[in-house]
Parts: C-alpha cells; structure tokens; sequence
C-alpha cells in the first residue's frame, strides 16, 4: 500500500514539473514507486519519458538511469525484452566509468535473454560476471551474478549455472545480504 501511495503523490506532482532535470530525476522516482507497487507498465512509460527527456536535456547519467530503471521494471514483469535493450545498448556509449558499464551490460545480457537470443545472453553474462569479479564492486558483482541465471538453462548448461548459484549464495551469505541467496 505504501507503494500505491507514493505512487500516487508522486503522479500529481509530475502535473506540475516542468521538463527540466527536476523532472527527469521525479519521473524515475515514480517509476520505483509503481514497479514496486506492480504497476509495470506506468513504470516502462515513465522510464522511457525520463529517458527521451535526458537526451534531449544532454544529462547523460540521467540516460543510464533510466535505462537501467527500465530493464528493472522489464525483468520483474517478464516482458519481452526489445525494448529495454535497444535503451540500454543506447546507454552504454554514456557510462561513467567501469563499473556502470558493467552493470548496463549485465542488465543487457538479462535483456537479450529476455528478447529470445539465450546464447548470446549467456556469453555476455560470462563476461560480465568475469568483469565484475575483477572490478571487485559488490553491487556490481551482485547484478552480474543476477544476469547469468537468466540465460535459459539447458542440459549442457547446467552444471555450469547451479555452481554459479552456488557461489552466489555462498557470497551472499558471506556478505550478510539474504537477497543474494535468492538468486
């Protein structure tokens, strides 16, 4: 209910912003608030607006966000994943430095798993999980980890992706955060 409410508040006081970084910055925070109350695709529409705002506002960081927000919204309704790649492999020329490349490319590979290509999401999720461990980011690594369990999981594939659940939840663990052990 907290969600649906903020939500709400946040809704009414977009009626007001003018199309600036305020609201920019307003539109992804009422994104949050109805991904996490459930509403999906008011979340996709206000990451979208916030994204097409950013470019042409030229705020780069603004950009990332939103299209790390919308592959976010996208996994967690399982929607197809065309769109949020196309934001995201937009995004990744504007990253600030390594580690957010890294994190719109685990968010990539969970988009392209997403958008059918299952091969290719697992490749790029291999080198995204390589390239979070060496970056040593948590957060980062957290989400690579999150990206390779999306690649579809096969019979040839198996064994590979349970030992990187394993080693996932064995890190999670390490690191006093439940929400690791889930993935």
């Amino acid at each position: 209910v907290a969600y649906d409410d903020a939500a709400r508040h946040l809704d009414a006081v977009l009626s007001f912003m003018a199309p600036d970084r305020g609201r920019c910055e307003l539109l992804l925070e009422a994104a949050d608030a109805h991904m996490r109350a459930g509403d999906v695709a008011t979340a996709q529409a206000y990451c979208h607006e916030a994204s097409e705002l950013a470019q042409r506002l030229g705020e780069s960081g603004l950009v990332v966000v939103a299209a790390l927000a919308y592959d976010e919204a996208n996994w967690r309704a399982a929607c197809y994943g065309v769109v949020a790649e196309q934001l995201l492999r937009g995004a990744l020329p504007l990253a600030a430095d390594h580690i957010q490349r890294a994190r719109l490319r685990a968010a990539l590979a969970r988009a392209v798993a997403f958008s059918g290509r299952g091969d290719e999401a697992a490749a790029l999720g291999d080198e995204v999980l390589a390239e979070a461990r060496k970056l040593g980011d948590q957060s980062t690594l957290r989400m690579a980890f999150q990206a390779v369990q999306f690649a579809p999981w096969t019979p040839t594939t198996l064994e590979r992706q349970v030992a990187t659940a394993r080693e996932c939840v064995a890190l999670g663990r390490a690191h006093d955060d439940p929400e690791w052990e889930v993935w």
